[in-house]
C-alpha cells in the first residue's frame, strides 16, 4: 500500500531531524519516544504516517552499522558527506531494502527532493546516483547478507557490526552465553518486536477481557500476556476494541520479555517471607514492569529513574490502570543508595 504524505509535515524529514539529534547528542539523555512526541510536526501526521515515522526511525537505529557497510560499497568518499547526508541515505536504504509497500522510485524521488532542499542540487544528484545503485542491487544485497549472516554472528566483531551493538557488549555476550546464543540474541535486535498486550491482573474483569482478546485472535502467553496476531481483515475493528480497553486501564502495551520478567519476579517475591517483601525498582523507566508488578500484588516501596520524563510517564500509567502511584524519585540508583 502506497500512501501520500501530509503537506504540513513529512515523516522522512522528521526522522532525519530526530536521528541526527540522537546520533550527534549522545549526552542529551532524552528517550527517543520523548523526542518524537516533542517534535512539533509530529502532531500534523495522521496515524499511518506516525506508524511509518516510528518504523523508519527505530529501523535505521537497529540497522545503523549494517547500513554503514552497505553505503560504503556505493559511496566513493563517505567522509566527504555530512552526518545529515549519511543519515538521509540510510533512511532511504532502509526503506528500499525493508519496506515492501512503497515503490522504489517513490523512495528515491523523495530522498532527492529532501537532499535538494537541504543540501543543494549537486548533493541531490549524488543521492540520486547512490540510491539508484542500491535499488538496482537490492536483491543481491539481501542475498549476500543472508549468505554471510551465520559467519558474521560467529564472532564478536561481526556480531557488533551486523546488529549495531557496541563491541564491548558483543564480547560480553559471547563470553557469557557462547557465540551461538549471542548471535541469536543479536539477530533478534534487528527484528521489529511483536505487538503485545498485558491484562490488568488487578481488575475483577481480567479473566473476561482475556477471553475476549483471545476471541479477537490474540495468542496468550504467560499468565497475563497476549500477542496480537489476528488477520488483517479483522485488524481495524479489533484495534478499536483494544484501544478502548487500554484507555480504560484494562490492558497495557508491553513486550513479551518484559511481561515474563515481571511475572517471574512477582512469583519469586510471593514465595519469599510469606509474600511480605516490598520492592525498589531502581531503574523504572516509564513504568512498564513497575505497573505490571503492582497489578500482580507486589508492593513497590520506591520507583526511581534519572529521567523526569520517564517518572512523569510512570505516574500517568498508574493513574490509567487505577492503582495508587508508589513513592517515586527522579535520581540515579547510586544517588539514592
Amino acid at each position: 500500500m502506497y500512501f501520500q504524505m501530509s503537506k504540513k509535515a513529512n515523516p522522512r524529514e522528521i526522522a532525519l531531524t530526530l536521528l541526527h539529534r540522537v546520533i550527534r547528542s549522545t549526552q542529551e539523555n532524552i528517550p527517543l519516544p520523548a523526542l518524537i512526541a516533542c517534535e512539533e510536526n509530529y502532531w500534523h501526521l495522521n496515524n499511518l504516517e506516525k506508524s511509518y515515522l516510528n518504523e523508519i526511525t527505530y529501523g535505521v537505529l537497529r540497522s545503523f552499522s549494517w547500513l554503514d557497510r552497505i553505503l560504503n560499497g556505493f559511496v566513493s568518499h563517505p567522509k566527504h558527506l555530512s552526518p545529515l547526508q549519511i543519515i538521509l541515505l540510510k533512511i532511504a536504504c532502509y526503506e528500499i531494502l525493508f519496506i515492501k509497500n512503497i515503490p522504489f522510485h517513490a523512495t528515491v524521488n523523495e530522498a532527492v527532493r529532501i537532499a535538494r532542499k537541504r543540501f543543494g542540487k549537486r548533493q541531490a544528484g549524488l543521492v540520486n546516483a547512490v540510491l539508484r545503485k542500491v535499488t538496482a542491487s537490492s536483491s543481491e544485497i539481501l542475498a549476500v547478507t543472508q549468505q554471510h549472516e551465520s559467519d558474521m554472528y560467529s564472532h564478536p566483531e561481526g556480531l557488533s557490526q551486523a546488529s549495531s551493538i557496541p563491541l564491548w557488549l558483543a564480547v560480553m555476550w559471547c563470553e557469557h552465553y557462547g557465540n551461538d546464543i549471542a548471535g541469536r540474541l543479536a539477530s533478534y535486535l534487528l527484528s521489529p518486536p511483536p505487538f503485545c498486550w498485558r491484562i490488568n491482573a488487578a481488575r475483577a474483569e481480567s479473566h473476561l477481557i482475556r477471553k475476549k482478546c483471545i476471541a479477537e485472535g490474540c495468542e496468550p502467553f504467560g499468565a497475563y500476556g497476549l500477542s496480537l496476531s489476528f488477520p488483517a481483515s479483522k485488524k481495524a475493528h479489533s484495534m478499536q476494541n483494544f484501544l478502548q480497553w487500554e484507555k480504560s486501564g484494562l490492558i497495557s502495551r508491553q513486550g513479551r520479555p518484559s511481561q515474563l520478567v515481571a511475572e517471574f519476579i512477582s512469583l519469586t517475591l510471593s514465595q519469599s517471607v510469606q509474600g511480605k517483601v516490598s520492592l525498589w525498582d531502581c531503574c523504572c523507566g516509564r513504568g512498564g514492569k513497575t505497573t505490571a508488578l503492582a497489578e500482580q500484588g507486589v508492593t513497590v516501596a520506591l520507583a526511581s529513574d534519572p529521567s523526569s520524563f520517564r517518572i512523569d510517564a510512570l505516574r500517568q500509567q498508574f493513574v490509567r490502570i487505577g492503582l495508587k502511584v508508589p513513592p517515586v524519585r527522579c535520581a540515579t540508583a547510586q544517588e539514592i543508595y
